[in-house]
């Protein structure tokens, strides 16, 4: 079964079920976001048809700036020489029978300037060192936000234009070659006719046809296109495995393998860095747990 995706005017698909769900799995399909297809009566949230555990970002508070380190000197490596009181000069008395050296000792001002400077040594590296890595985590919130936002590729469909955008938009017009800049998808399959021969992974877009450009260069949608498309039973799916398949006589099972090898292209800085907000997330549950 096969749905259409709507999210703020705009409408994308069809997709099938698996794909949803993959897309959901990545964040590039919001709860929130509507589908419908033939047999639905009317379009409904992809959390209410898909469950899911995945929260739907929320209004996010500015989070408090912390302090940054500095570096702050000791009253020794201020002065750039030691502090210790200089020894005064002994005063010799004059006495017929003794002759006895009147040295006073400084050792109590040393340590007392010692003891001064280890306590101001001790107040600085509570405040800037162990306060600040001990900061308070971000909520899940602020780590969806940042992950939906993470950088991702879109291509074009003339000039194969290959345009890097935030990832939770839908598609837009490239502002250098006027065209409709769509999702990049990956195909999976080992056998995939459209694999490079050094192994790369065949990359492709699924453009909708009720979306098209307007002459004042805004995109605009037609809602009968989309219902055609919906009505025509048209399966998505990666463009060269569809050259070897036998659509008229695959079954369900064959169609779902198919749909498995299908998944949004990841950007390799994008990947690095959703490794490091999942370990953030997991840390902020931890700490949430204490």
């Amino acid at each position: 079964m096969e749905y259409f995706l709507h999210r703020d005017g705009q409408q994308w698909g069809p997709y099938d079920e698996a794909t949803l769900r993959s897309m959901l799995a990545d964040q590039q399909v919001l709860p929130t976001d509507l589908i419908w297809n033939e047999q639905m009566p009317d379009w409904a949230t992809v959390e209410s048809i898909f469950p899911t555990s995945t929260p739907a970002p929320a209004p996010i508070p500015v989070p408090i700036p912390m302090p940054t380190p500095v570096a702050v000197a000791t009253p020794v490596a201020a002065a750039g020489k030691s502090t210790a009181t200089p020894t005064e000069k002994p005063t010799v008395k004059a006495k017929s029978d003794k002759n006895e050296s009147g040295k006073k000792s400084s050792l109590p001002k040393i340590a007392g300037i010692a003891v001064a400077g280890l306590a101001v040594v001790g107040v600085v590296l509570w405040i800037f060192v162990f306060r600040s890595t001990h900061s308070v985590p971000r909520s899940s919130d602020d780590i969806f936000r940042e992950k939906v936002g993470l950088p991702a590729l879109f291509l074009t469909v003339d000039t194969k234009q290959r345009v890097v955008a935030a990832g939770n938009q839908g598609n837009f017009v490239d502002k250098d070659t006027g065209e409709i800049c769509w999702r990049a998808f990956e195909c999976r399959n080992p056998k995939c006719p459209g694999k490079a021969t050094n192994g790369g992974l065949y990359l492709f877009i699924t453009p909708d046809p009720a979306v098209f450009l307007k002459p004042d260069g805004t995109l605009g949608f037609d809602e009968k296109k989309a219902n055609e498309a919906a009505r025509s039973g048209i399966v998505s799916g990666c463009p060269e495995c569809l050259k070897i398949r036998n659509l008229k006589s695959e079954s369900p099972a064959t169609r779902e393998y198919y749909a498995s090898f299908v998944q949004t292209h990841v950007l390799s800085e994008t990947a690095k860095r959703l490794k490091e907000l999942e370990e953030e997330y997991n840390r902020s549950v931890e700490t949430d747990a204490k």
